[in-house]
């Protein structure tokens, strides 16, 4: 049994009362297919938002602007580079 659902399932009711049709009736009855999942999954519709947005930002998660990775990165490392050649240009 699930018990009983969460309060925000019953958002789309005022609207349901004030146009009654096929959209509000849709509206209604995918809310609460919702969160009839969210809550067999044990999840919370807060968690859901949370998990899109992370999935959309990714899964890096860089502490330094674009520009100084940029300035600082190269593909190759400094130990790599002949020095020795530039010298004789």
């Amino acid at each position: 049994m699930l018990g009983p659902l969460p309060a925000w399932a019953s958002l789309p009711v005022p609207y349901l009362l004030l146009n009654w049709g096929y959209f509000s009736l849709s509206i209604f009855g995918l809310t609460l297919l919702l969160a009839i999942f969210l809550k067999s999954k044990g999840r919370t519709l807060t968690w859901s938002i949370r998990r899109a947005r992370a999935l959309l930002r990714g899964y890096r998660i860089e502490a330094r602007p674009i520009g100084y990775r940029r300035a600082v990165s190269t593909d190759v490392p400094l130990f790599d580079f002949n020095f020795d050649e530039w010298r004789v240009q």
